[in-house]
């Protein structure tokens, strides 16, 4: 019997009965696979998850992720909570912390500074523009 299975792409399995490359069964958002399919071979068990407390993933082949911690990593107050579908939104620095401006449209680079440390002539700290 020839294989075909190495023709397969990364979320595709190979079918005996069609014998054809299929795609892998999607999951829904707020799920992720269990087990391996792709590049030609399908687990038994695979099937999708919900994710647990406090992850996310937008579906179809990824796997759940931590939310954002807005207070402990960035100390920034939280201004929409993740959900299983979806990763929480960091809002303000929390009281006591100021984001330098660094121009940078990266949300991940933007984490609160304690005031506390600033340099004296750090104008974002001092609450006057």
């Amino acid at each position: 019997i020839a294989d075909y299975s190495s023709e397969c792409e990364e979320n595709e399995y190979f079918n005996q009965t069609t014998g054809a490359c299929h795609a892998c069964p999607q999951c829904q958002s707020g799920e992720e696979p269990v087990s391996n399919c792709g590049y030609g071979i399908k687990d038994e068990s695979y099937a999708c998850q919900p994710c647990q407390a406090g992850k996310f993933s937008k579906g179809v082949y990824q796997i759940c992720r931590r939310h954002k911690d807005c207070e402990g990593f960035f100390r920034a107050t939280v201004l929409t909570p993740g959900t299983a579908e979806i990763d929480a939104e960091c809002g303000p620095c929390i009281p006591g912390y100021y984001i330098l401006d660094n121009r940078s449209r990266n949300t991940y680079t933007k984490v609160c500074h304690s005031c506390a440390l600033a340099s004296p002539n750090t104008k974002e700290s001092s609450g006057s523009d």
